[in-house]
């Protein structure tokens, strides 16, 4: 490894534990569990240098430096998505009436991740990006942030903290989404199984506009960008990245049509 590739790793390391900026704990109110998500102490700095990082990196997303605009943002795409309160109980906390399921970061990890679950992942970021009038996006649907009930077959996205620069056309807010899952299935996910996994979760999202201006945005990073998607793929070797990069793209570029392949190269 080059001493500027080492730098980089130790750099996306330390942004990674810098990353968490809110607790989330349990709370029973008349016999009901609720989750209570709560601002750290002392995450107003940590925040500033985050959003600074955000920009330098070319990450299309900001975290919200106030509190009350976080706190309207979620409380807001809680019930267009879900039709589940999200409630303001503090000027730094959140009431949350949870939703069912687990993530699929942890069905990856033991091993049950399935084809029915993915394909429900990419029905839900389809149907969830058509809210709004098609100007809803997450900003940071990484595996964690998507759960799968076993019970219902679907999927949800949860942990809506960030919003998408403004100056973006919903293409590209949507076609980032699909960005950050993906850059996590393939830094995560065995090297027998994460281009399959892919295929399915592109092939139920199926929207031709997004997953075009998808591949135009999957070039291998360098610099500060390269740190942020390393943090997005669980620091995966640089080599090995770029590797998976290629694929993934020819991988897109075998779902979309031939004519819409063939306006990625304009």
């Amino acid at each position: 490894m080059s001493p500027s590739h080492d730098f980089l790793g130790k750099l996306a390391h330390w942004v990674d534990s810098l990353a968490v900026i809110n607790s989330t704990s349990e709370r029973w109110i008349g016999g009901r569990c609720f989750l209570l998500k709560r601002r750290r102490f002392g995450r107003g700095w940590i925040i500033l240098l985050g959003n600074i990082f955000l920009r330098l990196s070319n990450s299309r997303i900001r975290m919200f430096s106030d509190s009350v605009a976080w706190q309207g943002w979620e409380m807001q795409s809680y019930e267009v998505l879900h039709g589940r309160a999200c409630l303001s109980i503090l000027k730094d906390a959140l009431l949350i009436e949870p939703l069912p399921g687990r993530s699929l970061k942890n069905y990856l990890e033991s091993g049950a991740l399935t084809k029915t679950m993915l394909q429900a992942a990419g029905r839900e970021f389809k149907r969830c990006h058509a809210l709004l009038n098609g100007g809803w996006s997450h900003g940071d649907p990484h595996l964690d942030n998507v759960l799968y009930d076993e019970v219902t077959k679907r999927a949800y996205l949860i942990d809506i903290e960030t919003r998408h620069d403004s100056r973006l056309s919903a293409p590209e807010c949507h076609a980032d989404d699909l960005l950050v899952f993906l850059l996590d299935l393939l830094g995560r996910d065995s090297a027998a199984c994460w281009l399959e996994h892919s295929r399915i979760f592109l092939e139920s999202y199926a929207d031709v506009e997004v997953l075009v201006a998808l591949a135009r945005r999957l070039i291998m990073p360098r610099g500060l960008e390269l740190v942020l998607w390393k943090t997005r793929t669980n620091h995966l070797p640089t080599h090995i990245l770029r590797e998976r990069i290629r694929l993934l793209n020819e991988q897109i570029r075998s779902v979309i049509s031939p004519s819409a392949a063939a306006a990625t190269n304009r």
